[in-house]
């Protein structure tokens, strides 16, 4: 009986043996499985974000005209243009003596001279003008003028609009909407919209693009009645802009 209990023994300890190396295969076969559908998973995953990235940047460089798509382009884009065309006039022309300017509105709006002392005076500034000192800072900037072919400043009464056609990339557009404000006796420039062709951006990187440019030209040309007044205020019309200012000085300008 002895001899035979033994070998009963030795029979389940083989079982047992061989029943754990079925289990270890069978759990080896289930990780090998995992690996492959992670893998599998992650190749279906890459192709599903490459898929979505290229349609971005496809809807973008369409969008924005910077590269014609396709079929594509025919569905997402519309040449811009502007709200109007403006006048164009030399740069020579829009550089006359801005103090004249001021003593011209002085002599029409006062009696006399002292009553001006305190007084409020609108300076008016066209479109033509605007676009005329804007397009002289580009042809002054050799990296600006390598890359613009054509730019102009529309005025409206609730905003300017800039219009800039690029040379390259070809056929490209860059539109700003605009309001200038006076703050602490200088103008800055608000961006209310910015598009590329007809995608719009987000406002901020149209702030960055402008500002340092026109807000230079909009100071430029305010700057020589300064010594004469403080600015109090600037409102728009249909072509022009107009900037009130606060006259405290007469000295200089008679």
């Amino acid at each position: 009986m002895t001899r035979i209990e033994t070998e009963n023994k030795k029979d389940g300890i083989v079982d047992d043996l061989q029943s754990e190396i079925n289990k270890l295969k069978k759990g080896l076969k289930k990780k090998q499985n995992r690996r492959i559908l992670g893998c599998g998973s992650c190749i279906i995953a890459f192709f599903i974000f490459a898929i979505l990235l290229s349609s971005f940047v496809s809807y973008f460089l369409a969008k924005s005209g910077i590269v014609q798509i396709p079929y594509l382009s025919d569905f997402l884009y519309k040449e811009p243009k502007p709200v109007y065309i403006v006048e164009t006039i030399y740069y020579e022309e829009s550089q006359k003596d801005p103090l004249l300017m001021l003593k011209d509105n002085l002599l029409g709006s006062f009696e006399t001279i002292n009553n001006a002392l305190n007084s409020k005076v609108d300076l008016q500034f066209s479109d033509s003008k605007l676009t005329s000192l804007i397009s002289e800072q580009v042809r002054q900037n050799k990296s600006l003028n390598n890359r613009i072919d054509f730019l102009q400043i529309a005025v409206l009464p609730q905003n300017l609009e800039l219009f800039i056609k690029l040379k390259n990339p070809q056929n490209t557009y860059l539109i700003f909407e605009i309001i200038p404000k006076a703050q602490n006796n200088k103008i800055e420039l608000e961006v209310i919209s910015f598009k590329i062709g007809n995608l719009k951006m987000p406002n901020f990187i149209g702030k960055v693009i402008i500002a340092p440019i026109g807000e230079k030209v909009l100071n430029m040309i305010i700057a020589p009645f300064l010594g004469f007044g403080k600015i109090q205020d600037m409102g728009l019309d249909y072509g022009r802009i107009y900037v009130k200012v606060l006259i405290t000085s007469l000295q200089g300008l008679f």
